[in-house]
Parts: structure tokens; C-alpha cells; sequence
């Protein structure tokens, strides 16, 4: 029987050494090429400035919507304690009337979509505005927040859910849904105006390194055609005759 396992363990750093080879290969290669030295510092500066003004937007960008999403995670739960502050004592006694009056009042906010509230045995006790096209997940008394995302054909929302409490017992559970599109929108945009603020300061960044890369090869490039010129017996411009 032949053991093909040493082999096939062989092959890996063979293939390793032959891929750092051709790499070294084609270094040299570009560093012993006909390009211009003015050329070669003017694409490694270059290079050097989108690398690291790309990773800089990148990160600008993911920790810009992760603040947009936290910022508005943390209104609507301001939004949701209050109406679990004030809704606890009307949802204990049934009063109907003073919870449909308090879901409508706060409704009238543009980036509330809708709310509901139930008593402790399930039953609708009072609504305002939309409210999410699946019931979504339970609350109970020792969660926090339940949150889910739901969209339809008008809106993009995401509605929370807490059970609300009254000296310490449940009194039933309020669900609250919040419009995503406005916060989304303004996301977007500075989204935008991160991109094009990156891709503007990458070409001022590469405009600069080219003329940048130029000035600083010019005096060794004019000493290389000088000491051509002396090599092959001919005089430099700053020679005497």
C-alpha cells in the first residue's frame, strides 16, 4: 500500500514557496522596470492614501449607522416608559376611555405608526393608529424591551413590546410601533455625504501624491541622467569646457 498522506502534507509548503517566489519575482521585476522613478513613488503614495482614506470612510460609515440605530432605539424607548408610566393605573381599573385618549394623543407623533394595550387576560383594551400585521413575539414581567422589525407595502416599522406594571402587577401588556423610513432616510444621506466627502479627499490625497512624488524624484533623477552622462564620457550641463 502506498501512503499518499506525506505527500499531499509535502505539496502545501511547495506551493507556499513557489507563491512567495513569484511574488519577490515580480517586485524585483517592477523595481529594476523602465518606469519612471517619479512614477513608481507617485503609485505607492497614491496607493498608500486610498488604502488607508478608504478604511478611514469605512469605519466612519459603519459607526455612523450604528449611532443613527442606537439613537433611535434609545427615543423610542424613552417613548415607550412613558406610556408604560402613566397607563398602568387606567389599564388596572378598565378605564377605556382614558387609554384610547392617551394612545391618540401620542399617535399624533410623526414617527409613531400606532399602539395597543391589553389587560392582563389578552382582551384590547384600547388602539391608535397601525398596528403590526403579526402579533410578534410575548412580553413578560421580568424582560426587557420585545422588539421586531415588520414592513408592508407603506411602511418599514419596528414595534416594541414591555408588560405594564402597577404596584409591582401585571396589568397587562403595551405595544408600540415606530416609522424606520424618516431615520432611515436622514441615514442615507449622510451616508452619502461620507462617500462623497471620502471619494473627494482620495482624489485631493492622489493629486497631491503624484505632485508630491514628482518633486522629491526630480533632483535624483537629474543626479541618474548626470552620472550616465559622465559614465559614457560626455559632459553635464554643469560641466566647463
Amino acid at each position: 500500500m502506498t501512503d499518499t498522506a506525506p505527500s499531499t502534507a509535502a505539496e502545501a509548503p511547495a506551493k507556499t514557496v513557489a507563491g512567495t517566489n513569484g511574488v519577490g519575482r515580480f517586485a524585483q521585476r517592477l523595481q529594476n522596470s523602465a518606469i519612471p522613478l517619479g512614477l513608481k513613488w507617485s503609485l505607492s503614495i497614491a496607493t498608500l492614501i486610498v488604502v488607508a482614506m478608504g478604511l478611514l470612510g469605512f469605519y466612519l460609515i459603519q459607526h455612523q449607522e450604528v449611532a443613527y440605530r442606537e439613537q433611535a432605539d434609545r427615543y423610542s424607548a424613552v417613548i415607550v416608559d412613558q406610556l408604560l408610566r402613566v397607563s398602568g393605573e387606567p389599564l388596572m381599573a378598565g378605564d377605556s376611555l382614558s387609554l384610547q385618549l392617551l394612545l391618540q394623543r401620542h399617535v399624533q407623533n410623526p414617527l409613531i405608526l400606532g399602539a395597543t394595550l391589553h389587560d392582563a387576560e389578552g382582551k384590547l383594551q384600547a388602539d391608535a393608529g397601525i398596528s403590526p400585521p403579526h402579533a410578534g413575539p410575548p412580553a413578560s414581567a421580568g424582560d426587557d424591551l420585545v422588539a421586531w422589525e415588520w414592513e408592508d407595502a407603506e411602511y418599514r416599522a419596528v414595534s416594541y413590546r414591555s408588560v405594564v406594571l402597577y404596584q409591582d402587577v401585571a396589568a397587562g401588556d403595551l405595544t408600540v410601533s415606530f416609522d424606520r423610513l424618516p431615520v432611515e432616510q436622514q441615514l442615507r444621506e449622510t451616508l452619502r455625504f461620507l462617500v462623497a466627502s471620502t471619494g473627494l479627499l482620495i482624489s485631493i490625497g492622489v493629486l497631491f501624491a503624484f505632485v508630491l512624488a514628482y518633486r522629491l524624484s526630480r533632483p535624483i533623477e537629474r543626479l541618474a541622467r548626470a552620472g550616465e552622462l559622465l559614465g559614457a564620457g560626455r559632459p553635464t550641463n554643469g560641466e566647463r569646457r
